[in-house]
């Protein structure tokens, strides 16, 4: 036999997005979308179970991902990586819920996606012209 890929259940399939994507697509969201043929490809197994191969997942979520925009994890890497900017995805999505965060696209009840320009463009609105004193404004 050949070394098959490991299998996930729906509910191994939901853990491992979030713990590693940072996504939180539960047991009936994945049904949802496999239904509707947008999830990530399966293997039946029997009547009622599916398993999903890890690569395949990894892989349906990197062409989302990359056709839609960053993850709030993603975000939060990329305004550190690229403008020195230390935000939390606790603390973005606190700004989203205060509206006063960087735009994005909300793609399902929970999950939303930034693009790279709105991220750049709320770096450079947040960091302020050079101060001479910690008492000037503006």
């Amino acid at each position: 036999m050949t070394n098959m890929p490991p299998r996930l259940s729906r509910l191994e399939t939901s853990a491992y997005l979030l713990s590693k994507y940072g996504l939180h697509h539960g047991v009936v969201y994945l049904a949802q979308l496999s239904h509707l043929g947008r999830g990530p490809a399966f293997r039946k197994i029997g009547a009622k179970r599916v398993a999903y191969d890890v690569p395949e997942i990894d892989r349906w979520v990197e062409e989302v991902q990359k056709a839609k925009g960053m993850t709030r994890i993603q975000a939060a890497a990329y305004l550190h990586s690229k403008h020195d900017f230390s935000i939390t995805v606790s603390y973005l999505s606190r700004l989203a819920a205060l509206g006063k965060g960087p735009a994005f696209r909300r793609l399902a009840s929970n999950i939303v996606a930034y693009d790279e320009a709105e991220l750049d463009r709320y770096a450079a609105e947040m960091i302020s012209a050079p101060r001479t004193s910690t008492s000037q404004t503006g």
